[in-house]
């Protein structure tokens, strides 16, 4: 038997551990990424679960108020800078020491004017001394963090996803544990914040330590007069950022101001099921770097590889939605309830929008690979007018179900224009 699992062992690096041909490279990122979301998903939900447990109703509203504020920072901090180094390192893995470390400087200085920005912000904010105190130290969790997030960019450049498994799952585990800790030992709110900042700084330097391990040593050889390079290339990104976060918020905003709290309950509950739903795009997060590759190199291999995909996505997930809608009722029933049981249809509804945009990422993934990041933001301003536009019409007659159809014509509206910009290619 152990010469038997000795001999299986091998296969299972060679698969798993090793990138070959395009084919392998896809089922094992998908693999890494997938078992990622899984794990790191049970353990962040076993979190939440014991923080709001230990806090109470009111001090839970305290913390998830400093976080809440303070990741209306973190695109600043992030400034698109992880999808440039995916951009720039997939195809170019020979300039990945230098570009990564010029890419490391401007993110020191964006983060610095991001925690800075977080500390004036919260003079103009009405909150008591234990909000603040929350903000900070969740402003410093939230920075560390956004490094952590470029690293794992770094990792999906080098189609190295397994390097993402081992830091996300080690994060949320070492998190788990701290906050479980603090719960045993009765310590004080505000050292949850510090479980966080504890477990995500030890991933940092783990990730450090697998960049310089497996993949290239740090330089630092290119001064700041680079950064006004990267800014210029990744301005787009962080555009296109603030457009998806708007996009995915003001559709509630709306509907409380037109239908009240009842309706937003509703629609939230349907959309926290299409939230689930959406890790289907782990997809293309292990797409795009094969993409960035082949855009170039191998035309006709990327053309064959986004037809198959494309394909038997649309085939699997059309037969997916067929089957939630005869089971729709029932999935909320087991989930929220009798009393959600209209969020059924507002559920189904939104899953089709979900599904057009995830059709929509193949052709983000395109223009992100050809470089077209400024189409790839003006198509989802384009979308988010199209989705405001929509549910100023629709919610004040259907209530909720308007903003879920308010969703999908959005998400038809990005599609239709990425895809006719992108079939020339």
């Amino acid at each position: 038997m152990k010469k038997a699992f000795g001999q299986k062992l091998p296969i299972f690096k060679d698969f798993f551990l090793k990138n070959k041909s395009t084919k392998q490279i896809l089922v094992k990122n998908t693999f890494w990424l997938m078992f990622a979301e899984i794990i790191s998903k049970f353990f962040l939900f076993l979190v939440v679960i014991s923080i709001t447990r230990y806090l109470g109703v009111e001090k839970y509203g305290e913390y998830s108020y400093a976080i809440a504020f303070v990741s209306l920072f973190c695109i600043l901090a992030d400034f698109g800078l992880g999808t440039m180094i995916i951009q720039e390192i997939s195809g170019n893995k020979e300039k990945a020491s230098v570009f990564f470390g010029s890419t490391l400087k401007l993110k020191i200085l964006l983060s610095l004017f991001t925690y800075l920005l977080i500390l004036v912000s919260t003079i103009f904010i009405p909150s008591t001394e234990n909000v603040r105190i929350f903000i900070y130290l969740a402003g410093i969790y939230i920075i560390i963090q956004s490094f952590v997030s470029l690293f794992a960019s770094l990792f999906r450049a080098f189609e190295k996803m397994e390097l993402s498994f081992f830091t996300r799952s080690g994060y949320t585990f070492l998190l788990l544990v701290l906050v479980l800790l603090v719960i045993f030992f009765h310590l004080s709110p505000p050292t949850l914040f510090l479980a966080y900042i504890i477990s995500t700084a030890f991933i940092l330097i783990i990730s450090i330590y697998f960049v310089r391990k497996f993949l290239f040593s740090f330089s630092f050889k290119r001064g700041f007069s680079h950064a006004k390079k990267l800014i210029y290339y990744s301005w787009p990104l962080f555009l296109g950022s603030v457009f998806l976060i708007v996009y995915g918020y003001l559709d509630t905003i709306i509907l409380k101001a037109f239908k009240g709290y009842h309706e937003v309950g509703l629609y939230q509950a349907g959309y926290k099921i299409l939230y689930a739903f959406l890790i289907i795009n782990i997809l293309h997060n292990a797409l795009l770097p094969r993409i960035v590759n082949l855009v170039s190199s191998n035309p006709k291999a990327l053309r064959k590889l986004l037809k198959v995909t494309i394909s038997i996505s649309v085939v699997g997930l059309s037969a997916a939605l067929i089957l939630i809608y005869f089971l729709r009722k029932n999935i909320i029933l087991l989930i929220y309830g009798k009393q959600y049981l209209a969020s059924a249809d507002i559920m189904f509804i939104l899953l089709v929008g979900g599904v057009i945009a995830y059709l929509s990422g193949f052709f983000f993934n395109l223009l992100l690979a050809k470089k077209k990041q400024l189409f790839w933001a003006f198509s989802l301003l384009l979308g988010l007018i199209v989705n405001i536009i929509a549910n100023l019409i629709l919610i004040p007659i259907y209530g909720s179900i308007g903003a879920a159809i308010a969703y999908g014509i959005g998400n038809l509206a990005i599609l239709i224009t990425v895809f006719v910009e992108t079939k020339v290619y």
